[in-house]
This record gives structure tokens, C-alpha cells and sequence, in this order.
């Protein structure tokens, strides 16, 4: 009998470590690479890579392709936390790959929230409309749907761009952030592209950077996973807001902004003094 509970207790062990495997996110800051001797690139640790998926420190456009972007080509796109950023691009050659990938198996729970930056740039125009995404694409056989975080393509960003006025950039890093559904709990292929549009003449770029998993609490009212001054701000915003009336002109009255009636933390339909009390005790709280 004691020799079962040991190995009782050694299954158990075991099963939770290797449940833990694939748990979370890895090496969502992007500061670790190793060489790719084949396209001379440094690829991201942790990821699976197709085609150009490349760690950089900087990343300066060419000043003659991005006269429409909206980023100093002098300084180039810096990362937003940390040394390094992974940036995927397209070949720009005829004939190549018509798109750049990197992947990480995670398992996600139910109610977590995945955030992050992204930047997407090109130097192709409306006609061929490149595009990029950042999407959870779940195992089969699990009743999980696909889940698309980022979409982005060139007629977003520069939908006037032709032959003789290409290309096009969005402002700087973006930051995005997702909460997944009471029943979206699972495991994913959490998948960052870019690609061409029938064409692979021109490249196109999507970056990524800082991705993190964190459990939002009511608190972390714009769900970037910390409690600070941002938070505060859609609190003063929503000040006195009553929930219950469409028209409050103090209310977010669009249901499908992320912070609508969120400042209500206490769930009485009103923002007041009492959800202000709940939202100092988790004053700069961090789960990251």
C-alpha cells in the first residue's frame, strides 16, 4: 500500500508537470534568436518559423519605398519593451514565398487575456492589398473556434495607394489585447503572418512585440494587465456614469468598446466612489 501511494503520488507529479508543458506563452518578448544560416536571418527561440521570421534590434524602412509611412525612416521601428522584436516579411522577389510565419503551440484557460504590439507596414498599394494577422487557430477536435486578434491589410492603412503612391504603415507600434470567452479555454496555435496578395513583387512587414497572457481582474479596466493611471483615466471618463441609461453622456454608450460599463466594478450600475474604494485596493497591480 505505501508503495501505491508513492506512486500515486509520482503520477501525479508527472501528469501536472507535463500539463504544465505548452501552459502560457514562451518567449513572447522576442530577446531570444538563433542563426538561420540558410537565409542568414536570426530566427525567434520558441517559435516555428517559415521563411523570413527575423529577430531585430531595429528595423529602418527603405527612405525611397516608405514616403507614405508613419514612422521616422531615420530612426526605424524600435522594440516596445526589451532589446528585440520579431519582424516577418514578405520576399519582395519574384517567384519567392508569398508569405512569412512564426508559431508557438499555447494552452489558453478560459477568461485569459492575450496582449500585445503590433506594427504593419508596406510598400505595395491598395490593388494587390498585402495583409498580415495575428490569430489562435485552435486543435481540432476540441469545439473551439478560430479566433482572429489582429487583422490588418494595406486598405486599412492606405486604401488611396496606387502604382505611382504605394505603400503605407500604421502609427507606430499598436497595441492590442484580447480576453477570451468563458468557453474558449484550450489549446491553440497561436500564429503571427504576413503575406502577399497574388503578387510577391513587393514586400510588406508585420512586427510583433510583448505579447503576454495574463487573468484580467475587474480592476484592469482597459485589460493590458495592470492597474495604473490608464485605467484611472476611462474611471474619470466614465465618472458618475449611470449604466442603465444609453444616452448618460458621461457613459461609453457603445456596447462593443472594451471598456463599456467596465468601470462599474462593483456591479451596481453606477461609477462611483465605492467602485473608485475597489479600484485603489489593487492600485498598480501586475500581472506580469
Amino acid at each position: 500500500m505505501k508503495n501505491c501511494r508513492f506512486l500515486y503520488l509520482y503520477i501525479f507529479v508527472f501528469v501536472s508537470f507535463l500539463s504544465s508543458i505548452g501552459l502560457g506563452l514562451n518567449y513572447g518578448g522576442f530577446e531570444d534568436s538563433e542563426p538561420n544560416s540558410s537565409l542568414d536571418i536570426n530566427t525567434p527561440v520558441g517559435w516555428i518559423s517559415e521563411y523570413y521570421a527575423e529577430v531585430l534590434s531595429n528595423f529602418k524602412p527603405d527612405p525611397n519605398e516608405s514616403g507614405n509611412w508613419q514612422i521616422d525612416p531615420n530612426v526605424g521601428l524600435n522594440p516596445v519593451e526589451g532589446n528585440y522584436f520579431l519582424r516577418l516579411r514578405t520576399d519582395g522577389s519574384e517567384g519567392s514565398p508569398l508569405y512569412a510565419l512564426a508559431k508557438q503551440k499555447v494552452f489558453l484557460h478560459s477568461n485569459q487575456t492575450i496582449s500585445g504590439y503590433y506594427f504593419f507596414g508596406t510598400y505595395d498599394w491598395a490593388e494587390w492589398n498585402d495583409f498580415g494577422y495575428i490569430k489562435l487557430v485552435p486543435d481540432p477536435n476540441q469545439g473551439l473556434s478560430e479566433i482572429a486578434i489582429v487583422e490588418i491589410d494595406v486598405n486599412q492603412i492606405a486604401p488611396d495607394s496606387n502604382e505611382n503612391y504605394p505603400g503605407g504603415s500604421t502609427f507606430g507600434w499598436q497595441l492590442f489585447n484580447y480576453t477570451l470567452g468563458p468557453n474558449d479555454g484550450g489549446y491553440y496555435w497561436l500564429k503571427l503572418l504576413v503575406s502577399d496578395s497574388n503578387d510577391s513583387k513587393v514586400e510588406s512587414f508585420l512586427a510583433v512585440d510583448f505579447l503576454e497572457l495574463c487573468e484580467v481582474i475587474d480592476e484592469d479596466i482597459n485589460t493590458d494587465c495592470k492597474v495604473n493611471l490608464l485605467d484611472f483615466s476611462l474611471i474619470a471618463k466614465d465618472w458618475l456614469a449611470d449604466c442603465n441609461e444609453i444616452m448618460d453622456p458621461n457613459g461609453i454608450t457603445d456596447t462593443n468598446h472594451p471598456s463599456y460599463c467596465r468601470c462599474d466594478i462593483d456591479d451596481s450600475n453606477f461609477v462611483d466612489v465605492n467602485d473608485l474604494e475597489l479600484f485603489s485596493n489593487k492600485w498598480l497591480f501586475d500581472d506580469n
